[in-house]
């Protein structure tokens, strides 16, 4: 069935995969990593969003297999880079409050794509306030900023570039403690130079 998935209708189909009891874990997975690739256009994010990928990815961050988790991890971050419309949606499923639970995952490719979710929303203004607004939201990206992966850091110290931009913002990250969080993070930066580094993190962090 996720092979066939294609055409017109393949986006629908594959939202309804997502939510079909009986498909394996396997098969989820792949069914998430096939809507990543195909929702690069707004109008194939916006059929997404149509047909249910939010709420469906949503629930999935909770899901025991931790490549599901990834993967709807992934495609919350392809759809929070979409249209305006994707936004009610992201708050009616109350989406922010479920990628900052799994930030602490403890597979560091849940955090990476959970915290690149988080940056593609911060990038508009509503999307900022919509992370300040989720009670607790902000605190958790601050102590997540020292993951054990460099690329949630970088996408989680990114978002907050955007977050501070707006005083309410500035403000719940100064409480969260984020001065000292990106002080160790600045000193546990690899030098520019050095192979092991993450191209912008430390740029992000100044």
């Amino acid at each position: 069935q996720v092979e066939r998935a294609f055409g017109l209708r393949a986006i629908e189909k594959l939202a309804d995969l997502s939510r079909y009891p009986e498909l394996s874990k396997e098969g989820r997975a792949t069914t998430l990593r096939i809507v990543v690739a195909l929702t690069s256009s707004q109008e194939e994010k916006q059929l997404a969003i149509k047909s249910g990928l939010i709420q469906s990815c949503t629930e999935l961050l909770g899901d025991d297999d931790d490549f599901v988790r990834e993967q709807a991890g992934y495609v919350l971050a392809s759809l929070a880079s979409g249209p305006y419309q994707a936004q009610p949606h992201f708050r009616k499923c109350n989406t922010v409050m479920r990628l900052t639970n799994v930030l602490s995952d403890n597979v560091n490719e849940v955090g990476d794509a959970a915290s690149l979710a988080l940056l593609n929303l911060s990038v508009s203004r509503r999307g900022s306030d919509m992370i300040v607004a989720a009670e607790g939201a902000v605190k958790k990206v601050a102590a997540a900023l020292l993951s054990n992966s460099k690329t949630t850091s970088l996408y989680l110290v990114s978002a907050l570039v955007n977050i501070s931009r707006y005083f309410k913002g500035t403000e719940l990250a100064l409480d969260a403690g984020v001065v000292s969080s990106v002080i160790e993070l600045l000193r546990d930066c690899p030098d520019t130079m050095d192979p092991a580094s993450i191209d912008g993190l430390k740029v992000q962090t100044l």
